[in-house]
């Protein structure tokens, strides 16, 4: 990953005027990993998609963050000053499909987690309850009841 020249920031922006946020991250990505097809950091977690946008800021812009937000009571502006370290929740490394054993009663459930192109499929879902069981659907990778597949 290398950070993004001022060139490349306005061909982002001009880029995802018309794109989804989903896409945006994406394009972002691609500008900064060149080396990588779209389509693996599309695969990658959203977790890992994250963390290499927050890496993507820093190494751009710094690690500082200055921020504000209006509060939801009184309308006043509040600004506050973070750092990228105090937001990561997950670190760096290279994109992989990784899979994960859950036991559920006699159930072993293997699955991965979500990523760009699962939370492509319910973008604009109106139902919460299908929305989310496409995402467990998709996310399953495999079951088994009592080791028999």
């Amino acid at each position: 990953m290398r950070p993004l020249t001022a060139n490349e920031l306005i061909r982002c922006w001009e880029i995802g005027q018309s794109q989804h946020p989903l896409d945006r991250a994406l394009t972002l990505l691609s500008f900064a990993c060149p080396e990588k097809p779209r389509a693996t950091l599309a695969t990658m977690s959203i977790g890992q998609r994250d963390a290499y946008l927050l890496t993507l800021r820093e190494i751009t812009f710094g690690e500082q963050m200055n921020s504000w937000v209006n509060c939801p009571e009184c309308s006043e502006r509040l600004e506050f000053t973070m750092k990228t370290s105090q937001m990561r929740l997950v670190e760096l490394r290279e994109p992989k499909a990784e899979k994960y054993i859950i036991n559920v009663g006699e159930w072993e459930l293997h699955y991965r987690l979500p990523n760009s192109w699962d939370l492509a499929g319910i973008v604009g879902s109106k139902d919460d309850e299908k929305a989310a069981r496409h995402l467990r659907q998709n996310c399953l990778v495999g079951a088994s009841r009592w080791g028999q597949k």
